[in-house]
């Protein structure tokens, strides 16, 4: 019973809540901390979409905003904005009722994603893919969307720490609850909407408050005409938010025509010219989206029909929402050029009068103040009359601000060159910084690079000096002369091969290096290079395992730097690996995309991953083998990707924690390190 009781209860804690507050902030967390309350869960979310989904509409809701109440670790806590709990959440939920699926259960958040879906009885989905719930710190979550009226309005989301499985009374109760929060959230958005509409009035009037206050002012403090019409027309851009605003002035033939009626110029029936001779010019302009391009522009009074019935009907605003379907029926229609009716179809051509004719009932026409928008638009009687009470201050204004707009004007162009000159120096900084870095690096790497050629070209010489001079004593026995002679001759292969690397790698990287391709039998090459090494390992104890495929593998590649590469990666194998191991080698097809694949594995230190990502690079050697005496120039590897590369493929490296061999100490595990080479089974040179 206690249980049954739940929804009532809840419910009623959500019309006490509806009681108290109004808006979201207060009413959705006070909902989220009730609703947790009651279910018992560590937390719960609830939503509100600003803009209603339809049921059988899909992807994401507009306008969500989430709020949460959650307790962990016996403390209380309510997120206003719960976007990382709740919004995938809630867009999942909002989709699950859009393909008929009214609730959202699952058990175990780890689990869930790795499993196909099952439809259970009651609709519910709980194997879907949500990946990204793992990451919540909730195990079992169970939630819905809210709907009224045929749409979503929201979603009510519960979590629990830990894997719970949801009864399905549980889940009928949170239906009912569902159904109580839903009436809430469309109650709050009403408000909302309510309190968005007010604050809108409120807005607009504050608005052209400020924007009659701001050219009030202008009017007595600005002395630039220029500077105070060019200020005017921003302000009335911005206030109105429409694309371009424009202040035309008049130059009339005879200055001293008069407007003494409007019956004269609205013409007469005996062909007087009700229109007198005037050139129109554009003084000032100002673009939300462009740079004022018409200003300078002239044309005749006799030429615009939208400027002549403004002057025929001032002081009274001549306003166009769609100046399109005027022109649509009248072919001969002729505008001026600002009146560009495909860019500007709405706009309001507002009538500048002189402020002492109007007194004196005589009126003198100085000019138009044109608004423009790029869509159509319907404008206001409240905006028409705010237009004509700028209109009749504009006159006075022109003559008093354009000093005030080039000083504003001065400020924000040095500002932005300030800027500019200081974003300038920033990537400057950066740019020696990082430059610096990549010295410092280069000269660690060079200092390294000495230091190690010079090891490994001492060495040699220091063995065939010892080797000379004992071949000079001349008691010398022919058995030790002929061991100090093949000393001589290993010790002067080493240091050649040492000098070859570096020529080698060197016309590669200058792209000199010329490939000569031929057809070969993978499998007889890689034995017959393997087949040396067990020889050479003898000393390690270590043992040389190659996997070939039954079938021939055939090749067509450069022999010499297949060559190369095998036998580079199979030494460095050798110096790495742990006595006693086993190094294997495996060569095999991948015929769908006529590739071969060789891989070259081997149990030892292996490679830190610090070091990984420079592995291939020349002169690099890894952490510790020079301490270690291990011999090398950090050429090898570089030189093997190099040769990778010229044959077309691709080489990468793995190196982590053996799996095969336990050992109770973890540092001293051997790590298995494994080079995959990947090239392809026909090779085209550049002169085919």
């Amino acid at each position: 019973m206690q249980q049954q009781a739940r929804a009532v209860t809840t419910g009623q804690q959500i019309a006490q809540i509806l009681l108290q507050h109004s808006s979201p902030a207060n009413v959705l967390p006070s909902i989220a901390l009730a609703v947790r309350k009651a279910f018992e869960v560590d937390c719960s979310v609830v939503a509100l979409f600003e803009k209603r989904k339809s049921l059988l509409s899909e992807g994401m809701p507009e306008g969500m905003r989430c709020y949460a109440s959650t307790q962990i670790g016996g403390t209380e806590k309510i997120l206003e904005d719960a976007s990382i709990l709740g919004m995938s959440l809630v867009s999942r939920i909002s989709q699950l009722s859009s393909s008929g699926s009214e609730i959202l259960a699952i058990s175990n958040t780890i689990t869930a994603p790795n499993r196909a879906a099952n439809e259970t009885a009651n609709g519910t989905s709980e194997g879907e893919a949500v990946g990204e719930l793992s990451q919540l710190p909730y195990r079992a979550v169970l939630g819905m969307a809210t709907q009224l009226d045929g749409q979503v309005n929201g979603g009510l989301v519960l979590m629990k720490g830990q894997p719970y499985h949801w009864t399905e009374l549980e889940m009928e109760q949170l239906k009912v609850v569902s159904n109580q929060v839903a009436i809430a959230i469309d109650r709050v958005g009403k408000n909302q909407t309510l309190a968005r509409a007010a604050r809108f009035q409120e807005s607009s009037y504050q608005k052209y408050q400020t924007l009659l206050y701001d050219l009030t002012t202008t009017i007595h403090r600005s002395p630039n005409p220029e500077q105070s019409r060019q200020q005017a027309i921003e302000r009335l851009v911005d206030a109105f938010e429409v694309e371009r605003g424009s202040i035309l002035l008049l130059k009339y033939t005879d200055p001293l025509f008069r407007l003494k009626n409007k019956t004269f110029l609205r013409g007469k029936e005996n062909g007087q010219q009700a229109i007198p001779r005037a050139k129109v010019t554009v003084v000032s302009e100002a673009s939300s989206f462009t740079d004022p391009g018409e200003i300078g522009k002239s044309f005749s009074l006799s030429d615009c029909a939208w400027c002549q019935e403004a002057f025929t009907s001032a002081p009274n605003p001549v306003a166009i929402a769609d100046q399109r379907s005027v022109i649509s029926i009248n072919p001969n229609f002729r505008v001026g050029s600002i009146f560009e009716a495909d860019a500007m179809p709405a706009f309001v051509n507002v009538p500048l009068v002189g402020a002492a004719a109007r007194g004196a009932g005589i009126a003198t026409i100085l000019g138009f103040l044109v608004l423009q928008h790029s869509t159509p638009r319907h404008w206001s009687p409240d905006e028409l009359k705010l237009l004509e009470v700028v209109a009749a201050q504009l006159s006075t204004a022109i003559l008093h601000s354009q000093t005030l707009l080039q000083v504003q004007g001065l400020v924000q162009e040095r500002s932005s060159q300030l800027q500019r000159s200081l974003e300038v120096q920033a990537k400057l900084y950066e740019k020696t910084r990082q430059q610096v870095d990549e010295l410092r690096h280069l000269n660690e790497v060079k200092d390294e690079f000495l230091s190690t050629l010079s090891h490994e070209l001492n060495t040699p010489l220091t063995t065939m000096k010892m080797a000379i001079k004992m071949l000079r004593e001349k008691s010398l026995p022919e058995e030790r002369k002929a061991k100090y002679m093949d000393i001589l001759e290993a010790e002067l292969k080493r240091e050649s091969n040492m000098v070859q690397d570096l020529l080698e790698l060197q016309k590669i990287e200058f792209q000199k290096a010329d490939l000569e391709l031929e057809l070969i039998d993978l499998n007889k090459f890689i034995n017959s290079l393997s087949g040396t090494f067990d020889d050479k390992w003898i000393d390690k104890e270590l043992k040389l395992s190659v996997h070939l495929p039954r079938a021939k593998l055939k090749i067509h590649t450069d022999t010499k730097s297949l060559e190369h590469v095998v036998l580079e990666l199979l030494t460095n194998a050798g110096k790495y690996s742990d006595p006693g191991s086993t190094v294997s080698l495996r060569a095999a097809a991948k015929p769908e995309t006529n590739e071969v694949v060789i891989t070259l594995k081997n149990m030892g230190a292996g490679i830190s991953q610090e070091d990984l990502p420079h592995i291939f690079d020349k002169f690099h050697r890894g952490s510790g083998v020079t301490q270690k005496a291990i011999a090398g120039t950090g050429l090898g590897l570089a030189l093997v990707k190099s040769f990778v590369q010229q044959l077309g493929g691709t080489i990468t490296v793995t190196s982590s924690p053996s799996r095969k061999v336990k050992s109770p100490d973890l540092d001293s595990a051997p790590w298995e390190t494994c080079f995959t080479v990947t090239l392809p089974q026909e090779l085209v040179s550049d002169g085919q």
